[in-house]
């Protein structure tokens, strides 16, 4: 975002100078401009930002070629190839990421678009372990708390109950039947509009709290807590990803710890080696995870690090291995420590991230 131009271009420059953020000022304003309407460019800005130049990026990706133009366009003498901009990228992403989160969130309301960009910063840097460099550091973590802003601020609109009466009251009398009904028919249809988002919101109380309160599984009809737990987070949290609103309110994910604490032992809900809580999976359960849709398969498939754990599913589910594959693909270490429930948790917001994806690309 603008104003952390000097901040976030640290991990670039440990001390830019005046010029070289007046200058990258002007390149992310007019980057910000071009990609507002764009949603693949937020997409994968979004990816960048979060997750760093990965393989699936090359010189010609459109968004690196377009990036690498605006910084040249402004600081000509930046060198032309992606290995020598990777921070340049990656730093001029997340102010792109970050403006258009923020200025969403001060707009109100709720974007689609918006939302899907947010949730693939969430995907990507929720549950992930920070990163020791500590400009990159600082910058990811403000990157992050910002998404979860606008993430909040969507999230609560779509949440809100909107009062009826209103739109009965703004119903204007008038001299014959055709001009009342022209007056009255867009009254009576924002009428309904809210009586059904008044009612998908209770209908998501009632499913998501029966779903937690009673403890098992819809898709294999076992409970939970016969489950070893590395099952339960997978299963509880595709589950409940599929039963909330977009976005979900952001206590929602703690659902996951009612279904992964009732009728466990405490020593299994420590940390555990994430290697250990994926091999309580088989082939049918990562298939229960693995998306059909063409656009978000392609998706999940070309950013592992953003999507780890469903990149992890997917190649369970096409017998592939991927325990050494992993780090390096992912940024995960299999032999690295989690609980249960950030497992879930991570989980639970690659799924929103893919939903949310799905629905701009429809």
């Amino acid at each position: 975002m603008l104003s952390k131009v000097f901040e976030w271009s640290r991990i670039v420059h440990p001390a830019p100078e005046d010029d070289f953020v007046a200058k990258r000022t002007a390149v992310v304003t007019a980057l910000v401009e071009a990609f507002s309407t764009d949603s693949g460019r937020r997409i994968d800005c979004a990816c960048i930002a979060a997750a760093g130049v990965t393989a699936r990026f090359a010189q010609d990706t459109p968004i690196i070629s377009e990036v690498i133009a605006a910084i040249k366009n402004e600081q000509p003498a930046t060198p032309e190839a992606i290995g020598e901009n990777a921070m340049n990228l990656r730093s001029c992403c997340a102010l792109i990421v970050g403006e258009l989160a923020e200025r969403q969130r001060k707009k109100g309301g709720s974007s689609a678009d918006c939302d899907a960009m947010a949730a693939i910063v969430l995907a990507a840097l929720a549950n992930r372990r920070p990163p020791s460099e500590r400009h990159l550091r600082e910058m990811l973590a403000e990157l992050l708390e910002i998404c979860k802003s606008a993430t909040k601020s969507s999230a609560g609109y779509r949440h809100q109950r909107w009062s009826l009466p209103r739109y009965i009251n703004n119903i204007k009398e008038a001299g014959d039947v055709p001009a009342f009904w022209t007056e009255a028919k867009k009254h009576f249809l924002h009428l309904a509009n809210s009586i059904e988002a008044n009612e998908q919101v209770t209908r998501e109380e009632l499913d998501t709290l029966w779903w937690a309160f009673n403890g098992t599984s819809t898709s294999t009809e076992t409970s939970f807590a016969d489950m070893p737990a590395g099952l339960a987070a997978l299963d509880g949290a595709t589950e409940l990803s599929g039963l909330v609103l977009l976005p979900p309110l952001p206590n929602t994910p703690f659902l996951l710890n009612r279904v992964l604490k009732v009728g466990r032992r405490p020593e299994d809900l420590e940390e555990q080696n994430l290697k250990d809580l994926l091999g309580h999976w088989d082939k049918a359960a990562a298939e229960r995870c693995v998306t059909d849709d063409a656009n978000v398969a392609a998706l999940v498939q070309g950013n592992p690090a953003v999507f780890p754990i469903s990149w992890a599913c997917r190649r369970m589910a096409e017998d592939n291995s991927f325990l050494s594959d992993m780090k390096k693909a992912t940024g995960w270490d299999p032999a690295g420590k989690i609980r249960p429930d950030r497992l879930a948790f991570q989980i639970f917001q690659e799924k929103i991230a893919q939903r949310l994806y799905k629905n701009i690309t429809e």
